[in-house]
């Protein structure tokens, strides 16, 4: 019998729902194609990396990997990088990198790489995901992941996703509708809407995410809804609508990308389309209204133009508040693609660091350091890696039916 080939598959990101329905696709696809899934690079006839580029210190994991496996001896041309990473940081890249790049929506070439039987686009995304489950026999606990859309219509000038995305593409109504009735056939109640700019749903095709969250409900209305990555904008023009779902206890759980405080370095972010005193008073609302529903959010500390007293007003104002349960805070990085990178006024990296640390300290039990893009990452540990930072996956997925 003909041992089957072996094909590792890492990421640098295990915070990113996104990034894991796409690791996740990537194992069944190999799967789909007769290999075995490996946990580790010896004697593995493909390294696959899947990597977010979100900052800098996501490109240096992905190096690390590279310069292993060169240590070991292992053929670059056996390596395929994958995910947001090879536009992200594409200059970086083709300097330092001799693999088998494989852009998104270009992944036919992945097929021509393999010699697939099984092609890459005819295999489905997974919905399930085993680092995101909390409950191995109770499925209401566990939450159900769709991807409405890919790409987003943000003018944010410090993310460089866009340039690996794209513009907004939702997923068509009916397609989200068999999902959602799989879901619910299979006892998920949770269902967590996905994508990197999920209220903008249906600016594309003529629809809203308000349309959509109804026609999900007039099929199962005892459901909970979990939104991330909701930009401040859309927020303030469904506001009644959302309050509304919110007290219904639909939405019981957000993730709003405030990321600073300050109105004029919000508009050096490109995130100005409203005064931050008015999406904080809808925030308030929401939280006034709905107590139980859980608001996380995003800031980032050092951007250009952030004197000290724009730092210490964000500070103050985060001592003060009660309303984000969680927030995730990052350091700014400097990248050549990003329209940030031409803005004057740039922070010192020590400083950067001196702010990030400043701020978990004040947090306390509500930070949720993103240690993925701390300015220092390299100290930062997790579980189940084999170079730090590193996840190898394995089995992430779950079998929809049992």
């Amino acid at each position: 019998m003909e041992n089957k080939k072996k094909v590792l598959i890492v990421t640098n990101d295990i915070e990113c729902a996104r990034n894991i329905q796409y690791c996740s696709k990537i194992e069944s696809y190999f799967e789909a194609n007769g290999w075995e899934i490996s946990d580790k690079f010896e004697y593995t006839d493909k390294v696959v990396i899947c990597a977010c580029g979100y900052h800098n210190a996501q490109y240096n994991k992905a190096l690390k990997v590279i310069t292993r496996l060169r240590e070991n001896n292992y053929d670059e041309k056996n390596v395929i990088l994958m995910g947001c990473l090879p536009k992200t940081h594409e200059k970086d890249i083709n300097e330092n990198f001799n693999c088998n790049i494989v852009y998104f929506n270009q992944e036919e070439k992945l097929d021509e790489i393999i010699d697939a039987s099984t092609s890459f686009k005819s295999v489905q995304d997974s919905n399930l995901f085993k680092v995101y489950q909390e409950d191995t026999v109770n499925k209401k606990n566990n939450g159900f992941y769709i991807k409405i859309g890919d790409g987003c219509l943000g003018t944010c000038t410090y993310c460089v996703i866009k340039r690996a995305k794209g513009s907004l593409r939702s997923t068509p109504v009916d397609d989200i509708i068999n999902q959602f009735k799989t879901a619910i056939e299979n006892g998920y109640r949770k269902i967590q809407l996905i994508g990197e700019d999920t209220m903008a749903y249906g600016s594309d095709t003529g629809t809203t995410i308000i349309e959509l969250i109804n026609t999900l409900l007039s099929i199962e209305p005892n459901v909970e809804i979990y939104l991330g990555s909701v930009d401040i904008k859309w927020l303030k023009k469904y506001n009644s609508d959302f309050v509304d779902l919110c007290k219904k206890g639909i939405i019981r759980k957000l993730n709003i990308g405030l990321q600073h405080v300050n109105d004029d370095i919000l508009k050096r972010m490109g995130r100005g389309e409203a005064k931050f005193s008015e999406v904080y008073g809808i925030i308030k609302q929401i939280k006034k209204e709905c107590p139980d529903i859980f608001i996380s959010t995003d800031i980032i500390v050092g951007f250009p133009g952030e004197t000290e007293e724009a730092f210490e007003n964000l500070i103050d104002f985060l001592k003060e508040d009660t309303c984000f349960d969680s927030i995730k805070h990052s350091g700014y990085s400097d990248n050549e693609y990003a329209p940030s990178y031409k803005l004057d006024n740039k922070i010192d990296p020590l400083d950067i660091v001196d702010r990030f640390y400043r701020l978990n300290d004040i947090l306390e039990g509500k930070s949720m350091i993103n240690f993925a893009n701390s300015p220092d990452s390299e100290s930062m540990t997790y579980l189940k890696t084999f170079e730090e930072d590193i996840f190898i996956i394995k089995e992430s997925y779950l079998s929809i039916i049992d």
